[in-house]
């Protein structure tokens, strides 16, 4: 099954130009684990993203970030809490409209802190409008929920599992394909009537020879000269 998904995926994509692009955050964060929630307080995040997008409905993302807390009377040292992340991972989109869209995406990531490697997994919800229906830049805001997991046990920020919120403001730019030209209908034919019978010479048997109009074949376009064929 997750062949056939993965066939499919690649189908898709390949029957559009992939869109590449670039978004960066900033925003709050806010440590809601014990024992970082009495250790710290508020601090801040910033994101930088490279966005390649498959198909309008779903996006690989390569990412690194900085995610810092401050530092408290309870903090270790006096000392501020920070990591460095790394990771790549994906994001679904729904185009609610040409102009709004709402956006899911997880990473699991690589953390140095204070020297240590962890891993995390981020995880984000978010929403974003674009400035005119055929532009490139999207300007959204987003919820991102940050689980660090140690792989060792250090003083401060990465004593223990950490959990952090972060609030985010973003800016994006992706790459779109130009739309298809819109060609002009054809010019229609122009009749002409050579002879100037009233039949024009598409139609007209004998474009030397003007139609007579007696009644008698009157839409081939030659004189009839002998209606009822006697010879006179």
């Amino acid at each position: 099954m997750r062949t056939v998904s993965l066939l499919v995926l690649l189908s898709a994509a390949a029957a559009q130009a992939v869109e590449f692009g670039a978004r960066a955050e900033a925003g709050v964060t806010l440590p809601l684990s014990s024992p970082q929630r009495e250790l710290f307080g508020a601090g801040g995040t910033g994101r930088v993203t490279g966005v390649l997008r498959l198909v309008p409905a779903f996006d690989v993302l390569a990412s690194f970030s900085y995610l810092g807390l401050s530092s408290t009377m309870a903090s270790p040292s006096g000392q501020a809490a920070g990591a460095f992340l790394a990771g790549v991972g994906a994001r679904g989109r729904l185009l609610v409209s040409d102009l709004i869209a709402l956006s899911l995406e997880a990473r699991p990531s690589w953390v140095l802190s204070a020297g240590a490697s962890h891993v995390a997994l981020e995880g984000g919800l978010g929403g974003a409008m674009r400035f005119s229906p055929q532009g490139s830049l999207w300007v959204g805001l987003g919820v991102r929920l940050t689980q660090v997991f140690p792989l060792g046990q250090r003083p401060g920020f990465d004593t223990a599992s950490a959990t952090v919120l972060g609030l985010v403001a973003s800016a994006e730019f992706v790459t779109e394909p130009a739309p298809e030209p819109v060609l002009a209908p054809p010019p229609p034919p122009v009749s002409t009537d050579e002879d100037g019978d009233g039949v024009d010479d598409e139609h007209d048997a004998c474009r030397g020879a003007g139609e007579d109009k007696d009644g008698f074949k009157d839409d081939d376009g030659c004189p009839d000269l002998d209606d009822d064929g006697d010879g006179v």
